[in-house]
């Protein structure tokens, strides 16, 4: 929760953009991270293809600070913008989160206006990571050589998650594949299903059961769960543990 910080938040060490790139990642595709946009400055440009509406990439501060700065006056000081979303009821107009992680460690004006801000509001729908030994940062965390995160906020050292630069380059490729519609027609029948298959169970997309006569709503949605978790394992399933897993 990195609006929870209340600030700015300096990540140092060695690793230090191994975990950024870890974290921008997390942000840019995990399923809670709701409307909101993340913003890489000095690394990261080809993490766009992860997911061009929520990051985008710059290359210095000094070029996106005006920007956040024009931002937060036209928003101003009013709101309690997380609980507001948490509560359902977000303060108008409606700001979808932003997020800054930065490699560049930033001049000592630029983290002066960093810190500024980064203070605004009470709890504001924004957060920003910024990479070196920060003045005016409210937490401090440091990633050490051997992957160890220590916290000085929360008082623990625990292994970071890091996107070293191996794990980056191959999910950069798997990304850019999956995004290839090049290759042969797919027909609408695969042609592992005989024609005359009486039921057929679709997992890829969709869960698809086509077949069988229809079934009451209340117990359609756990023989669904049945039939597709028996179809994926041909091997079977003890009772016991297809009761365990249902």
């Amino acid at each position: 929760d990195l609006e929870a910080a209340h600030g700015l938040i300096s990540l140092d060490g060695p690793q230090s953009t191994a975990a950024l790139a870890a974290l921008a990642v997390e942000l840019a595709t995990n399923r809670w991270s709701d409307r909101m946009t993340v913003t890489l400055v000095g690394f990261g440009e080809e993490l766009t293809v992860i997911s061009p509406d929520r990051i985008r990439y710059v290359e210095t501060l000094a070029e996106l600070l005006p920007e956040l700065e024009a931002k937060a006056e036209e928003r101003g000081q009013g709101g309690d913008v997380l609980t507001g979303r948490i509560q359902g009821r977000a303060a108008e107009p409606i700001w979808p989160p932003h997020y800054v992680l930065s490699a560049l460690v930033p001049s000592e004006e630029e983290g002066h206006r960093l810190a500024v801000l980064a203070r605004k509001g009470v709890r504001t729908a924004a957060g920003y990571v910024v990479a070196g030994r920060v003045p005016h940062a409210t937490w401090n965390w440091e990633v050490t050589e051997d992957g160890k995160a220590k916290v000085d906020a929360l008082g623990f050292e625990v292994d970071a998650q890091l996107l070293p630069r191996r794990h980056y380059r191959a999910l950069i490729d798997l990304f850019e594949t999956a995004g290839r519609f090049d290759g042969e027609p797919m027909s609408d029948r695969p042609e592992s299903v005989p024609a005359t298959a009486s039921v057929e169970v679709r997992v890829l997309g969709p869960v698809e059961i086509a077949g069988p006569s229809p079934m009451e709503e209340g117990r359609a949605t756990l023989a669904t769960e049945l039939v597709v978790y028996l179809a994926t394992h041909p091997g079977g399933v003890h009772p016991v543990v297809l009761g365990g897993v249902l």
